[in-house]
């Protein structure tokens, strides 16, 4: 029913402040337009859209508001999806209401229930590579994960398997978190619950958090990139994830928003 994450909604206060950083990694982004900038990464198959977002008067407002002013830019998840009529009539069961943002696109605040806010987008609105907008300097090959924390891991779980219709793909246990992982066409969504009550997650806030993580071929080359183009980034260390290891340019040098550098080994 749902095919994959389309993109990720970013609320920015300004588009050129917001995107100039993303320029300066060698990162192409699309012109503004209705008060929006797109980072296209991946291809055909896997393509994902980083939508920056400044406020407007519309059915997001609010969303982005709000964002804004908890300083947790990340916002929304936009699931694409052949029938999104079927997931919202299974919402509507649960007493869900949905705000329609224009023919093709639904707003879901689901927060409380799934971790993150969603929108729902019929398939025939989807993107398609933008060859222009592809030829990335610091090349990403495709989002790889994002991250949600929650203190009720398993209600969560059941939550997204029942009423989305996406049943947990994997689970990796760590001293301090419990990862359920969410395939979402070629990215995960993972829900990050703690291992133990004395687990530092417990102390963070639950919800989306302004994290995404992005596949690269060559990690060390990418952190070389990153500092040479003026940005901290740090050491390649290995990753929650078996098999991985990750470099994160932090998120006060991107609009708020973590770049975690992603290799599997």
């Amino acid at each position: 029913m749902i095919e994959a994450i389309d993109s990720i909604l970013l609320a920015v206060p300004n588009l050129d402040g917001a995107c100039r950083p993303y320029e300066g990694l060698g990162l192409f982004l699309s012109p503004a337009q209705d008060g929006r900038r797109s980072l296209q990464v991946g291809n055909a198959g896997n393509l994902v859209s980083v939508e920056f977002v400044i406020p407007y008067d519309g059915p997001l407002a609010e969303p982005i508001r709000r964002a804004l002013d908890s300083c947790r830019p990340l916002f929304a998840v936009v699931l694409r999806t052949t029938d999104p009529s079927v997931i919202l009539a299974r919402l509507a069961q649960r007493g869900i209401h949905a705000t329609r943002i224009d023919d093709d696109q639904t707003w879901l605040p689901l927060h409380e229930l799934a971790g993150t806010d969603l929108i729902l987008l019929r398939s025939s609105r989807s993107g398609h590579p933008n060859a222009a907008l592809m030829a990335h300097a610091m090349p990403l090959r495709r989002l790889d994960h994002l991250a949600v924390v929650t203190h009720d891991l398993d209600v969560k779980t059941r939550f997204w398997a029942d009423a989305l219709g996406i049943p947990v793909a994997g689970e990796v246990t760590t001293p301090t978190m419990v990862i359920r992982q969410f395939r979402l066409g070629d990215a995960m969504l993972e829900l990050l619950g703690p291992a133990s009550p004395d687990s530092p997650l417990t102390k963070r806030p639950p919800g989306l958090i302004s994290m995404a993580s992005w596949e690269v071929e060559d990690l060390n080359a990418l952190v070389g990139h990153a500092r040479n183009h003026g940005f901290t980034i740090s050491d390649p260390a290995a990753g929650p994830l078996p098999g991985t290891r990750v470099a994160t340019v932090q998120g006060a040098e991107l609009a708020g928003v973590n770049m975690q550098l992603l290799e599997y080994v």
